[in-house]
């Protein structure tokens, strides 16, 4: 009886190293290889454009009044894509992927308004570039987004002047990409106070 109990327990012992040595290769090819359906990069085309209000949560509809410093405009990847990115919870990942990082580098950007943009300091007539009275992510100067070469799948732009009473805008943002392209999306029209 002891024998077989001695028996017994190695074998257990082998199953238990072969299921441990197995498992192991499974999570370490989960982390490594994230198979041939994740892309690693997106293209612009991918990019949409959502108006945001920060401070009750929401998509911002045509024409809502928005104060300025509540108003951010993000910019993501198509969440069809996003969907079709595996997660730990669907599959056997010891890992989630990596966020896609853009193809291209930007090489210029150019912020636009339909009207003029009225400072208490300063009038910026329609169509001039206003890119200076923009911030991105938490307060860095766009030029830091020019300089990113990594571009993540997701960013966003908040204004840093506050405009000289009530406004309306529709903002134009032009990225002028490192292949010559220029990639434009335009936001609904805002009533900024």
């Amino acid at each position: 009886m002891v024998i077989l109990l001695n028996k017994v327990w190695a074998i257990m012992k082998k199953l238990f190293i072969l299921l441990f040595f197995v498992n192991g290769l499974v999570l370490l090819e989960s982390c490594c290889g994230f198979g041939e359906n994740w892309p690693e990069h997106f293209d612009w085309e991918d990019i949409h454009l959502n108006t945001y209000d920060k401070k009750h949560n929401r998509v911002v509809s045509l024409n809502q009044k928005i104060a300025f410093d509540s108003v951010s405009f993000n910019f993501s990847i198509d969440q069809i894509l996003l969907a079709s990115r595996p997660s730990a919870s669907s599959s056997l990942l010891a890992c989630e992927p990596p966020l896609p990082t853009s193809i291209r580098s930007i090489d210029e950007i150019k912020i636009m308004s339909s009207n003029d943009f009225i400072a208490a300091s300063k009038t910026y007539t329609a169509n001039s570039d206003l890119t200076e009275l923009f911030f991105v992510y938490d307060f860095s100067p766009v030029s830091v987004l020019i300089s990113n070469s990594n571009l993540s799948n997701y960013f966003a732009f908040r204004l840093n002047t506050r405009p000289k009473g009530e406004q309306q805008h529709e903002f134009k943002f032009s990225f002028k990409l490192d292949d010559g392209r220029v990639f434009e999306e335009s936001t609904n029209l805002l009533l900024i106070h």
